[in-house]
């Protein structure tokens, strides 16, 4: 199986031409970046910028702190933490700000589509692999994450690294290419685990190539050691860290299930979420759709087996991690799609004007692939201003900022989550802790979900020493008697904001700890 093809081109694209459009391509996100991550993913980003910001406080990459673990330190069963880390040695030059955060994103997403390049170089000529890196760099999904306070450009820098140096190695055999390749791996999987999905794509990749018994030669065996025994090694820790203080973001030990089950597997509505998200953040709607499917099906052998493979492995992975691949709340876990959809789109055009020039309609053809082309990329910058100007609830920050104008920074605090703890569907654990709250303020304490609104839950929260209660009447429609009962007599409201109550705990340290319902 040859994975190495470069065509020529007639005519040449100065360099310089790819750096300008990374540079335009990623200046559009500019716009409200400075904002105080309060648009999507606000959850994730307010729980990886406190990350950042505790780093300052202990510097030890390998106890990442929290500030929903109160009373304890916080320390968090997570994946590696290098993108909070690399953030925080910025806060210690420049001062904390969020910005910065945002602004390594970018970054990290214009050297994912130099590489993303260099990837579709291996097919086509210098302006077909530009328009392949614009259709990467403009898809919603990798606009949506090149500017969130979240490791997700930084995975996909690894991931895209690690596929293109492997794919070098098949080619050269070189240890120069493989040893680079089991770098890029390893830094992915440790970033998130994930991505060890890619794996399994290259090992297929190596027996059409090589043969079954090539995956025993020396390099393959160095590959696959040196791309998982850091992970193994580190997620063992991390697995240690949650058994020990508690607190987990359900990476490996359990805590939060992403994993699939028959449930999924049979639901209709699993199959059309994944679909749906796939269309809209990634293929371009239906324009690009048509696009991804005539690049499979015309192809050149070499890529259409790479894109076969490629996206078998996605649904594989989708399959596996199903609970949060096929929900629009996981939309970060298919942010690795992002590049063999690129690659198939570019070659959807390419297979329609090869096409219209065997049937003697060159002029047709090149009108249909260039306006179906420009289609998906209109797709892709509608949905992009969609997310320039979206926002999440402005009650969090909100709340925040006048929490940590009431308390004192050693004060405790309870905060109302929109989360719940048992999925409403499967009644699996879910992870529903509220960070916002807790990032905004500054402040440490416990979250309480949905689906724990009980005086009995409140009251052990309450033993702990919390000293402020945040509250979001519209999440909290099923408070039992005895919860109501504790606000009103052992709470005093402090503040009414818009959409939030926080109120000062007044209860002592007996009353919190009698039995349940009685004052």
């Amino acid at each position: 199986m040859t994975l190495v093809h470069q065509p020529t081109t007639t005519v040449f694209m100065p360099r310089w031409v790819l750096y300008v459009t990374i540079l335009v391509l990623l200046a559009i996100r500019i716009p409200h970046l400075a904002a105080d991550l309060t648009d999507h993913d606000s959850w994730r980003q307010t729980d990886t910028a406190t990350i950042a910001r505790n780093f300052l406080g202990e510097p030890n990459i390998f106890y990442p702190r929290i500030n929903w673990g109160a009373p304890g330190p916080g320390y968090v069963e997570t994946e590696f933490q290098l993108y909070p880390y690399a953030v925080h040695l910025v806060y210690r030059v420049l001062g904390e700000n969020p910005l910065y955060g945002r602004v390594l994103s970018l970054i990290l997403t214009g050297l994912a589509a130099l590489v993303m390049y260099r990837m579709a170089r291996r097919y086509w000529g210098q302006w077909l692999s530009l328009l392949a890196t614009i259709l990467f760099l403009t898809a919603p999904l990798v606009f949506r994450y090149s500017r969130a306070f979240m490791p997700e450009a930084l995975v996909l820098l690894f991931y895209l690294l690690a596929a293109l140096k492997y794919f070098d190695f098949l080619a050269t055999e070189r240890w120069a290419d493989v040893l680079g390749a089991a770098a890029s791996m390893t830094m992915a999987i440790l970033v998130k685990p994930t991505s060890i999905h890619l794996g399994l794509l290259l090992i297929v990749l190596t027996v059409l190539k090589r043969g079954p018994a090539y995956l025993l030669t020396p390099k393959c065996l160095v590959f696959a050691v040196v791309s998982l025994l850091p992970g193994v090694a580190y997620y063992a820790h991390a697995a240690h860290l949650h058994v020990q203080y508690g607190n987990t973001f359900g990476v490996i030990s359990g805590g939060d299930s992403k994993w699939g089950s028959l449930h999924y597997w049979t639901s209709p509505r699993f199959y059309i979420g994944l679909f749906q998200m796939e269309r809209w953040y990634l293929f371009g709607d239906k324009g690009g759709t048509f696009l991804v499917l005539v690049g499979v099906a015309l192809a050149p052998s070499n890529l259409r087996k790479l894109l076969i493979l490629w996206f078998g492995t996605i649904v594989v992975y989708y399959l596996i991690v199903a609970r949060c691949a096929g929900r629009f709340w996981g939309l970060q876990y298919h942010v690795y799609a992002a590049p063999v959809v690129a690659l198939a789109l570019t070659a959807g055009l390419v297979g329609i004007l090869r096409v219209a020039r065997r049937i003697g309609f060159p002029r047709a053809g090149y009108v249909a692939g260039c306006a179906l082309a420009l289609l998906t990329v209109y797709a892709h910058v509608s949905r992009n201003v969609e997310l320039l100007n979206a926002t999440a609830d402005p009650a969090l920050a909100a709340a925040g900022r006048e929490l940590a104008r009431l308390s004192a920074r050693e004060d405790l605090v309870i905060v109302e989550s929109r989360g719940t703890a048992h999925d409403p569907e499967t009644g699996e654990i879910m992870k529903f802790e509220q960070p916002d709250v807790f990032f905004h303020a500054d402040r440490r304490g416990r979250s309480l979900a949905r689906d724990q609104l009980t005086g009995s839950k409140l009251q052990e929260l309450l033993a702990l020493g919390a000293r402020w209660f945040v509250s979001f009447p519209e999440w909290a429609q099923s408070r039992d008697e005895g919860f109501l009962r504790l606000v009103e007599r052992g709470m005093v409201p402090a503040y009414q904001g818009q959409g939030f109550l926080i109120y000062r705990v007044v209860l002592t340290g007996p009353t919190i700890r009698s039995p349940a319902g009685k004052l």
